[in-house]
């Protein structure tokens, strides 16, 4: 490779660490060797040097393929390509070992070799729980998740999770809405905001809290991206909240790293008969902690502060007629049809649409996948 770039030495070491993190097999341990490199280096000289200090196998891979193929010249223009959009765009780089490194994240045992921050980095040194959950979540998942990060928000707790569909981006809103902070860790660069239709809170979480990631930032989201991406969330968090989860689920897998980071796990029951209440009920199984609300989760962080007002207090309870009462109490907790509803409360027709059109309309039931479901915090406001 005639690789003869010759910058200042700070922008060359960041030239050369993005560069180097493109290429399989390269972990933080390598890195590290890179504080040693001098100003006279050249990228060249520095891929010569940092080459001898890797396992033969690897050292002998990238031998042989750096000078011609992806691994060369094409990588080397993506790093620098990179390295002008984080000078651009106001974005950190964090190392650990970096005082503005968050603390939590730096100790666990695969801490990332770069964090990319865009945002407001004294967020990622406040408390933080992680709400996490399945991408096809349920109405009453995604706004569990968006309460329970309101509620987070008012101890000055910071909502951090993926910025996924789903209970992810419920919790994001949650927070925003509540008037607190928030932090996306991402799966891609931070010019790749996945999925695309989170451009827009991603913009607000930047205003509001934080958007990191450990990729650089042309780097595509890919599959395998996400765990990693898991194991930073978790990091960065003194508990893991998971919503709603189907048996087999990334969320199970953000919990299992938390678990081995000495992290504590909470779970959100859910119905019997929906499928994605059985990776919270399995981690319930297995030692997770029971939430159904902030108070459970202080009582096993009361570090954390003393428990806000209820989402209640905040709102004034909806009036209901005998009718509607006796149709929230048909309704229960699961998806119900229509005619089941007419069946177990005795209404014509008619008279169900109009009771179920008036729940609606107070924000107490909603409709869902053919069916009715609750609106949990307002069905709770109404002392139901």
């Amino acid at each position: 490779m005639c690789l003869q770039a010759r910058l200042p030495c700070v922008q060359r070491r960041e030239l050369f660490e993005l560069y180097w993190l493109r290429i399989p097999g390269v972990g933080a341990r390598h890195l590290s060797v890179l504080s040693q490199l001098t100003a006279g280096h050249s990228v060249e000289e520095a891929y010569r040097w940092v080459c001898t200090q890797l396992p033969g196998p690897l050292r002998e891979e990238l031998e042989r393929f750096a000078p011609s193929t992806l691994w060369g010249r094409d990588v080397l223009v993506a790093a620098q390509r990179d390295l002008d959009w984080l000078q651009e765009n106001e974005a950190h780089v964090l190392r650990p070992g970096d005082t503005e490194f968050p603390g939590l994240l730096g100790e666990i045992h695969d801490p990332p070799p770069l964090l990319f921050v865009q945002g407001d980095i004294p967020a990622l040194h406040a408390p933080q729980v992680a709400i996490v959950g399945s991408r096809r979540a349920t109405a009453s998942g995604r706004e569990m998740a968006a309460s329970l990060a309101a509620d987070l928000a008012a101890l000055d707790v910071v909502t951090t999770s993926g910025l996924a569909r789903g209970i992810d981006v419920a919790a994001h809103r949650g927070a925003l809405r509540g008037g607190g902070v928030t932090v996306a860790v991402l799966g891609a660069g931070l010019r790749n905001i996945y999925p695309r239709e989170n451009l827009r809170i991603a913009q607000e979480i930047r205003e509001r809290g934080a958007v990191v990631t450990e990729f650089p930032p042309g780097m595509e989201p890919r599959p395998d991206h996400f765990p990693r991406r898991n194991r930073i969330i978790s990091g960065l968090s003194v508990g893991v909240v998971v919503v709603e989860a189907a048996a087999r689920s990334g969320s199970l897998i953000t919990a299992r790293l938390a678990l081995e980071q000495g992290r504590e796990v909470f779970a959100v029951p859910g119905s019997v008969f929906n499928p994605l209440a059985r990776g919270c009920h399995e981690l319930i199984r297995q030692g997770a902690g029971l939430l159904e609300g902030v108070d459970d989760l202080l009582q096993e962080l009361p570090d954390l502060g003393p428990a806000p007002p209820a989402n209640g207090a905040r709102h004034a309870d909806p009036a209901l007629d005998g009718e509607e009462v006796r149709m929230l109490d048909a309704l229960g907790y699961d998806n119900v049809t229509a005619d089941q509803l007419i069946e177990h409360t005795g209404m014509d027709p008619a008279k169900a649409a109009v009771v179920l059109g008036a729940l609606e309309v107070k924000g107490i039931v909603r409709m869902e996948r053919g069916g009715y479901i609750r609106c949990p915090s307002a069905a709770k406001r109404a002392g139901r």
